[in-house]
């Protein structure tokens, strides 16, 4: 699979919302297993526009936190 291009260009401050988000992906210890949280940050508004927690991390987790994302507006 070929690297994505590098379209944010490290430009962390966006002129307006919705034109650039990031996400991040972390595991947390919960009984006698872990979650998955997933979240999506809009970097003008600086606030999470949407998050997920899942049993497991697939490509349909994080493709459902993107999608919700981007149905809102911040």
């Amino acid at each position: 699979m070929p690297i994505a291009a590098n379209v944010l260009n490290r430009q962390f401050n966006p002129p307006a919302p919705d034109l650039a988000c990031v996400s991040y992906i972390t595991c947390i210890r919960a009984g006698a297993g872990w979650l998955y949280l997933a979240t999506v940050l809009d970097l003008y508004a600086r606030k999470v526009v949407d998050c997920s927690m899942a049993p497991s991390m697939s490509a349909s987790f994080t493709r459902t936190c993107w999608r919700s994302a981007a149905s809102c507006a911040v």
